[in-house]
């Protein structure tokens, strides 16, 4: 489940309205006093020295909008392959999230900037990472504490990964659904629908493919990780709906018309596949680069 917001909001900061000598104090009944400056927050902007307030945003053609709106979301917010931590091939998130990018955007500028300007820059966020993290601050005592104290990254070797490759390749060749015609016994609910086959299929082999390349893509590596830990994670909920039901623990189906697995084959499956979610996402975080 994605958050909306992580309570921080760096990317802005106060700004101090020159006095309107024309301007009678009576008309300025935020003002508690006569003489008092009036400041107002306003977002940072490379483009804008002088910051932008949300009424003044609200005016701006729509590429100085998008940018922002970029900035300040950059500010709070970043790809989590930076800092969190993985266990089991997932990343975990101490100061809070994981943050869905549209949320968290039109949690800050719905009714100032049009939606579709909004949902332009969610899509282009959401191409680099379906989910965000909170940018630590460093000043801040617990995270500064986290940071120090925080395993460093031990980059898998080539041969674990390949290790790892061929496990989840041969449990997915297992785990293959049956398409047989009239009178297949292939159940209806088995540990992975065709549709989550097939992309767990096409993520491995993404992974072989980028792990291969002079300079492998990390987003891609990234996005296909994400892929394959949903699978075990499916896996892992499928088998354990199973067990709930089931007194006897030798649960066996039928995946093909000449495989019966067994529950160690389909836990094995799953531990398999979330073992090389886990290497590959160690691997990205070992690569470095923004």
């Amino acid at each position: 489940m994605t958050s909306t917001a992580n309570g921080f909001s760096r990317g802005k900061r106060l700004r101090t309205e020159p006095e309107d000598e024309g301007l009678a104090w009576g008309s300025r009944p935020w003002l508690s006093a006569p003489g008092e400056q009036l400041s107002i927050w306003v977002y940072e902007a490379a483009e804008f020295p002088g910051g932008v307030s949300s009424a003044e945003l609200s005016e701006l053609p729509s590429d100085r909008q998008i940018s922002v709106m970029e900035q300040w979301f950059r500010a709070n917010y970043e790809d989590p392959v930076h800092h969190m931590p993985v266990e089991r091939g997932e990343y975990q998130y101490p100061f809070g999230g994981p943050y869905d990018a549209a949320n968290v955007l039109h949690n800050e500028y719905d009714g100032i900037v049009p939606d579709e300007f909004i949902g332009e820059l969610a899509s282009r966020l959401e191409g680099e990472s379906p989910n965000w993290a909170p940018v630590l601050d460093m000043r801040d005592e617990d995270a500064g504490e986290w940071a120090d104290h925080a395993p460093a990254v031990e980059r898998p070797s080539r041969a674990e990964i390949l290790r790892r490759l061929e496990a989840a390749e041969a449990a997915l060749t297992k785990l293959a659904p049956q398409h047989g015609g009239i009178g297949h016994n292939n159940p209806p609910d088995g540990p992975l629908t065709a549709e989550e086959h097939r992309e767990a299929t096409a993520a491995v082999a993404e992974i072989r493919a980028e792990v291969a390349a002079q300079v492998p893509d990390r987003s891609r590596l990234r996005r296909a990780a994400e892929v394959v830990g949903r699978a075990a994670a499916s896996i892992s909920r499928w088998l354990a709906k199973r067990v709930e039901v089931a007194v006897d623990e030798a649960i066996k189906i039928s995946v093909k018309a000449t495989v019966v697995l067994t529950t160690a084959d389909i836990t094995g499956a799953s531990d398999s596949l979330r073992a090389l979610a886990d290497t590959i996402t160690r691997f990205v975080q070992g690569l470095g680069g923004p």
